[in-house]
Order: C-alpha cells, then structure tokens, then sequence
C-alpha cells in the first residue's frame, strides 16, 4: 500500500499508524555493536535489518557509522566492511566501507553509500554487516561501540507474482 495519491495531514505531532508501515517509506534504524561483535564481524556479520516477509525485498539506501573507541583502537590490515544480504555470502548493496579511517583517531564517522550497480535484490533476506577482509578485526577495548544507523525502504511484490 503505498501513499501515491494520498493526503498527509499531521496533527497534534500524529501519523496515522498505516503511513509508518506503508511499503517504500524511507525507514531507518539504530544498531550498536559491542567491541566483541566488531572483532567478529567477518565470522559473525550482524544483522541490521530483518527479513522483511516472503514477498517483500529490503532496499539498502545509505548508512552512518560512528566509531567509539573509548580506551583503544581497533586496527586493521586490508579489512573493509559492507553492506550484504543475509551472511558474509550474500550479495553485496554498498560500497566498500573503509576503516583505515574509522579506526583512526582522527575520523570517528563515516558513512556506507548503495552501490551503484548492485547485482540483485534477494526476497525476505536481512541486511548485515560483515568485515569483507582477510582476517578479523584486532585490537580495541570492551568499552568500545559502533553505531550503525541504516536507511533502507521495504517493497512488496505480491501483486506482480514476482515473489510467489
């Protein structure tokens, strides 16, 4: 059910329950990793998204990332992360992330764009996080986080039989 057509009118600081759960709306959402999860990412990816349902697709469109190395870096060597569907296998919708930066003193954010020709959408598979490099992450401190918060859209297809 999308808003096409639609009259949105908020009052009182209301929407009506039915336009925070139309399909298409850009939605986002906050997720903090421990220190442990970043030092894991490439055997445990983290997932960021649900699957949406069996006839619905998640559309990964940006995300932000702001590191929090409270009592130690975490280093890398040619490690990146990005933005796949399902597990450290699925198909990749970002770009690659750089950490050198992130895990430097001097950047604490940066953020993941879509990639610019990804090869497909898959149905009701989650968005994940996953160190795309050789080896797993190293360093850092337990009282370290990383915030990821996620932009992404959920289409439904039902309709068209593409899902069924």
């Amino acid at each position: 059910m999308g808003l096409q057509g639609k009259v949105l009118a908020v009052g009182s600081g209301r929407i009506a329950g039915v336009m925070l759960t139309s399909e298409g709306l850009v939605r986002y959402r906050d997720v903090t990793l421990t220190n442990a999860q970043v030092l894991a990412l490439r055997a445990t990816p983290i997932t960021l998204v649900a699957a949406p349902g069996s006839t619905k697709v998640n559309e990964f469109i940006s995300a932000m990332i702001v590191a929090s190395q409270a009592a130690g870096a975490w280093t890398e060597t040619v490690d990146n992360m990005a933005i796949r569907y399902t597990n450290g296998a699925g198909l990749i919708v970002s770009d690659a992330i750089e950490t050198t930066g992130l895990f430097a003193a001097s950047i604490k954010a940066t953020r993941a764009r879509a990639a610019i020709d990804p090869i497909g959408m898959l149905k009701n598979a989650p968005l994940v996080l996953h160190n795309t490099g050789d080896g797993e992450f190293g360093g850092g401190n337990a009282a370290n986080t990383m915030l990821v918060r996620i932009f992404y859209r959920i289409h439904g297809f039902a309709s068209f039989g593409a899902f069924a």
